[in-house]
């Protein structure tokens, strides 16, 4: 390797350990990056949630001024995804086949990937505690009789969309990504949210602007109160906001 090429890797993996200690800003950033340090192989997943489990819920408590019920976590070896929630039995189960597989793919000495994937377990958590406090307030709406039962329930795109954007809007505004996170295009069909699941970013996108101005409680409520999206809003995500936000004011 040239001396030229070794300052660049040199100063490009400083610049990533600095980078990291800058991020520890936040109490979340502060777990994210122990887990970074800390978690040098794929068998520390499980304890290392276990540990920092309750630690991670009330710093996502703070962060977003709500209140979270309690949710339980169990780990298994048969998952399709490194993580999930079930709203059934209100649950977030790990797929300890699925992150160790993910975790050892990084298990190299290139710094960029390292840094990513260590990182993503956190966000990951994160982004199921969104999908959690979703389902928290819709019960609570649904007992009150507020909300027919089918709300934002079931598998077509416009609901998905919705939900993934709400449990990816609490991952990444706590300063961290969910596992297999990337920027999405504008969208303008529904085989391009389909597409790598865009749904997630996109969703974000959606419901950004309302839980930015409401508050996540109060954002999720008036998301759930009104007429679920409509296509022509999915492809002009203004429309959608508009509406949410006029309705709350009114």
């Amino acid at each position: 390797m040239s001396k030229r090429s070794k300052k660049i890797h040199k100063t490009v993996f400083t610049t990533l350990l600095v980078g990291s200690s800058l991020f520890v800003g936040s109490a979340i950033g502060d777990i994210v990056y122990r887990i970074k340090q800390s978690i040098d192989n794929t068998a520390q997943v499980e304890p290392y949630l276990r540990a920092h489990k309750n630690e991670i819920e009330k710093e996502v408590e703070r962060k977003f001024s709500i209140a979270l019920e309690g949710v339980a976590l169990t780990f298994t070896d048969n998952l399709y995804s490194p993580m999930r929630y079930d709203p059934n039995q209100d649950v977030i189960i790990v797929g300890k086949n699925k992150w160790y597989a993910f975790l050892k793919r990084s298990n190299s000495f290139d710094p960029f990937k390292t840094v990513f994937t260590q990182s993503t377990l956190v966000g990951t958590y994160i982004h199921e505690l969104g999908h959690d406090y979703f389902y928290q307030i819709r019960k609570h709406l649904l007992s009150q009789g507020k909300i027919a039962p089918d709300k934002y329930m079931g598998y077509s795109i416009l609901k998905v969309t919705i939900r993934e954007g709400i449990a990816d809007y609490f991952a990444v505004e706590s300063g961290e990504n969910r596992a297999g996170f990337f920027n999405a295009k504008e969208i303008d069909t529904v085989e391009k949210i389909y597409a790598q699941e865009k749904r997630y970013e996109y969703g974000r996108r959606i419901v950004k602007p309302i839980l930015d101005q409401l508050g996540a409680e109060q954002g999720i409520t008036q998301i759930l109160l009104q007429p679920e999206i409509t296509e022509p809003e999915l492809f002009r995500p203004a429309l959608f906001q508009q509406r949410i936000l006029r309705s709350y004011n009114h």
